[in-house]
């Protein structure tokens, strides 16, 4: 047996790189492309969330325009002439006093009135010496111009009865130049004076005496005369320009005693309502307001004395609601009241109202008081003292207080009030109140 032993030898072949540093240098206009590179935008659709159509569009909509067409109404140049003179007359009357507002509604009144019959302009065309020879004429002719409404306010019978007494008393006296025979032309100083001579000095045709209330009644024709024909004067609340016809007036005043007809009604020829025309009532002026307030405080609160308004204060009036439930429950909303708390002594207070008047807000005596309460000083609105409080001097219309701190004095006070129970419609509740001066008590 032969015995055989491979044999194992192993070879590695070894081989290392051989690294060299070379220099090479190429042409680069040879490589450079004979084509541009253009980019070339592509739109690729990618999906977005959309309104499906639910989303506000606009739309087309239909808005009418008013578009002025003339429109040529046939007149003559008479109406022409007259309607421009007017028109003339009226700028004229622009106010430049802020107080003189009122006299805008006057303005209105004539544009609304130019349609009258009769209505001529006798101030066209004539000399000076033709409207002086007018003025001395008749007191209807004075008034040509000047048309009376529908209402019972007959003021121009004041206006008649006062040129008539002015042209006497000047061809008596033989004034002369010296004082107008005019009651437009006269100077506050004159006015003042002949007008307290006036009211001691007129009578009826007939030689007799006239009533308080109807000297009363002549002497607010007058004063709304002259609110018409421009003049802002108040001959009864100026009391620094007037002071000898309010007293005149006052004395007049107090001799009125409540006369009762053949009916058993209040017999006067001064009513709520000429006291609004005249503009003695309302928001016109401080002293207006003021006299307002006083009247509705002597109507509803059943103040007839002096000593009985001087008790009232910003403290003892306040203003109350009342919510109005009707018959099955229904609530028809709250009423506004001014209720006054008077002094009392027993178990029993005797509580003064004075309600809202829903017909007209302009004369409703709550809106008009808290008017009168914006106008007040902050520092008497809570003082149980002062109630009728002295008008500022030099307040505006704009101006954020109209009133001062100081009440007014017992002289002015007493002259308001005076000429106040001369009015038909206060004498009426006075008179119902008398068996009882509660209208309201609270257990």
């Amino acid at each position: 047996m032969v015995s055989c032993k491979p044999f194992y030898q192993s070879k590695a072949t070894e081989c290392y790189p051989i690294v060299k540093d070379v220099s090479t240098q190429i042409d680069l206009d040879e490589i450079k492309p004979s084509h541009s590179m253009v980019p070339v935008p592509v739109p690729v659709n990618v999906p977005v969330p959309m309104c499906m159509y639910q989303a506000p569009m606009p739309v087309p909509l239909l808005v009418p325009v008013p578009v002025p067409v003339p429109v040529f109404i046939p007149t003559t140049k008479k109406t022409y002439d007259r309607v421009h003179r007017r028109i003339k007359k009226l700028r004229k009357k622009l106010p430049s006093d802020p107080y003189e507002f009122e006299i805008l509604l006057y303005a209105e009144k004539l544009a609304r009135e130019e349609g009258i019959a009769g209505f001529e302009d006798s101030s066209d065309g004539e000399s000076d010496t033709e409207l002086n020879t007018k003025q001395n004429q008749d007191s209807d002719d004075q008034l040509q111009l000047i048309q009376e409404s529908d209402s019972s306010f007959k003021w121009t019978i004041g206006v008649k009865v006062f040129n008539s007494w002015l042209s006497k008393k000047i061809e008596d006296l033989n004034f002369g130049p010296k004082i107008p025979n005019d009651l437009l032309k006269l100077k506050n100083e004159e006015l003042n004076l002949l007008l307290a001579e006036f009211l001691n000095d007129v009578r009826k045709p007939n030689g007799e005496a006239y009533a308080p209330e109807s000297i009363y009644y002549i002497t607010l024709g007058i004063q709304h005369y002259m609110q018409e024909k421009g003049r802002v004067e108040n001959l009864f609340l100026d009391s620094c320009l007037f002071d000898n016809f309010q007293e005149s007036l006052n004395e007049i005043a107090m001799r009125y005693k409540i006369r009762i007809d053949a009916d058993g009604q209040v017999a006067s020829r001064i009513e709520e309502e000429i006291l609004w025309e005249a503009k003695q009532l309302g928001a016109y002026s401080p002293f207006v307001l003021l006299n307002t307030i006083l009247y509705f405080n002597t109507k509803y609160f059943f103040l007839d004395k002096c000593d009985a308004h001087k008790k009232l204060s910003f403290a003892n009036v306040k203003k109350h609601a009342k919510r109005n439930i009707g018959p099955n429950g229904e609530d028809y909303g709250k009423t506004i009241f001014l209720r006054y708390y008077p002094d009392f002594h027993g178990m029993e207070q005797v509580i003064y109202e004075q309600g809202e008047n829903y017909d007209n807000p302009l004369r409703c005596p709550v809106e008009l008081y808290n008017f009168y309460i914006s106008k007040c000083p902050e520092s008497v609105k809570n003082r149980n003292d002062v109630f009728y409080l002295l008008p500022e001097k030099t307040s505006l219309p704009s101006s954020p207080v109209w009133f001062s701190s100081q009440s007014i004095s017992d002289k002015m006070l007493d002259r308001m009030l005076n000429r106040i129970k001369m009015v038909k419609e206060v004498n009426e509740l006075l008179l119902a109140a008398a068996p009882s001066t509660a209208p309201l008590i609270v257990q």
